[in-house]
């Protein structure tokens, strides 16, 4: 794995985030950045370079290249996941499988995918791809649809619709809907990709100046894709708010208890059936209830791992394991190899 970043960094700083890579990423992701820009280029043929990801943010520019067995890690450590922030997602080149809340959608070239914050999603990177992921806080995309008019008169259906998918998150009856938006494109058309390069090449400047065309770039970027003419655009909303809080409130106690949690134990916290509950985490993740609760465990004793000098059997005693077989077994399937050599292989 090579990693390399124009932000000045120690030492252990530079290690730290490239564990951070190397284990993958979790069920959030988070930005502290207003809006940021990552190129992701997959080549399955390659061994060396199968994948190459370009960062470019307001602090820092960077990229990060890895080989087939550290690409092939991270994408199988991936999960269905969500941000604290808006995701337009555009395939450049290739095309993209993209599972959302459980269901496979395909993204040929010059497509995009607009995702609010709760929706959950995963990409698949199962063949050629060069895809980009403009990631933006609500409060920027709001500061910007506040821009002030010059011409007077009815405002357009494309910005009508543009604050609509926006706006409507403000109401705290909406605040939790699960909302995003396909756009295929209708026809050829550079409009998409040429508003991308402007934003890169903005964010690379880093000027006063850049603040403008970036924002002017993002404006005629969403103008063109809610143009029905250029894209098919159609909002798709499901799920209700009690039950995404339900849903969050069953994550948050099962990482409370590092994933050591009983059916019977959910029943009695939640006051709903076994069954309710089985079923909203499976809705959500994909995945059963033991499986999800499986990838706390495994991530506190990835933890216990690094952080502790406690031996791999205190470490099972820690996390309710008598049997050594299962721990090893579950912690291979999460991380690829047993305790004993991930702890070695961090260490060298």
């Amino acid at each position: 794995m090579y990693f390399q970043s124009t932000r000045p960094m120690m030492y252990q700083d530079l290690i730290k985030e490239m564990k951070a890579y190397e284990k993958g990423f979790g069920e959030n992701h988070f930005t502290e950045d207003s809006l940021s820009f990552i190129l992701d280029s997959y080549y399955p043929e390659k061994e060396e370079g199968r994948e190459v990801l370009t960062f470019i943010g307001p602090k820092d520019l960077g990229y990060l290249c890895m080989d087939k067995e550290e690409s092939d890690k991270i994408l199988e450590r991936k999960s269905m996941h969500r941000h604290n922030f808006y995701e337009l997602m555009y395939v450049a080149d290739g095309r993209l499988y993209q599972n959302i809340e459980n269901t496979r959608h395909l993204y040929p070239k010059g497509s995009c995918c607009l995702m609010n914050m709760n929706i959950r999603h995963l990409e698949e990177f199962d063949e050629y791809c060069r895809v980009i992921f403009l990631e933006f806080t609500q409060e920027y995309i709001l500061n910007l649809l506040q821009f002030p008019s010059v011409f007077s008169g009815k405002r357009t259906k494309e910005y009508e619709m543009v604050r609509k998918f926006f706006l409507h998150e403000l109401d705290k009856e909406e605040a939790s809907q699960r909302a995003y938006i396909d756009f295929i494109p209708m026809k050829e058309t550079k409009v998409v990709h040429d508003c991308f390069d402007k934003i890169a090449v903005g964010l690379q400047k880093r000027t006063p100046k850049s603040n403008f065309q970036i924002a002017g770039a993002m404006i005629g970027m969403l103008s063109a894709l809610f143009d029905g003419a250029l894209y098919t655009n159609t909002p798709v909303a499901f799920g209700n708010t009690s039950e995404r809080e339900l849903f969050d409130q069953i994550t948050s106690y099962i990482r409370e208890k590092d994933g050591q949690v009983r059916r019977k134990d959910l029943e009695e916290k939640f006051s709903y059936s076994g069954d309710y509950l089985y079923k909203t985490v499976e809705k959500y993740t994909g995945l059963s209830l033991y499986e999800y609760s499986t990838k706390f465990t495994m991530e506190k004793a990835e933890g216990l791992l690094l952080d502790s000098d406690l031996t791999i059997a205190e470490i099972m005693e820690d996390l309710g394991f008598s049997n050594r077989t299962q721990f090893y077994r579950l912690f291979r399937k999460n991380y690829g190899m047993t305790p004993r050599e991930y702890r070695k292989s961090k260490f060298r």
